[in-house]
């Protein structure tokens, strides 16, 4: 076998992981309808590994556009990263939400 190959076990939980998280968001309505959590980065094009991370960003309907420009996205990130840990997510990182593109980790 492929040490670097992607088994479907591991497709799976990634597409579990982001479906989770997708789910998260939703729920917590601090997102325009119509936002999507999509995969991007080497998980997307195919170039990972089973040890890869899994990049993912919030996809905001284009109808949208004044909620990333009057400051809003920045709280309900903030809100978004509480909502994650009271979900179980361990290690929520928020240092980085005040950047251009404000970054969950």
């Amino acid at each position: 076998t492929n040490e670097y190959a992607v088994s479907e076990k591991v497709w799976r939980r990634r597409e579990q992981v982001r479906a989770a998280i997708e789910q998260v968001m939703s729920n917590s309505r601090e997102f325009p309808p119509g936002t999507k959590v999509a995969v991007f980065g080497s998980s997307a094009n195919g170039f990972g590994s089973p040890n890869s991370d899994l990049d993912l960003c919030l996809s905001i309907p284009a109808s949208a556009a004044d909620f990333t420009n009057d400051g809003k996205g920045v709280e309900a990130m903030t809100n978004l990263a509480s909502k994650f840990t009271a979900a179980g997510m361990r290690d929520v990182n928020t240092e980085r939400l005040t950047a251009r593109i404000p970054i969950v980790k």
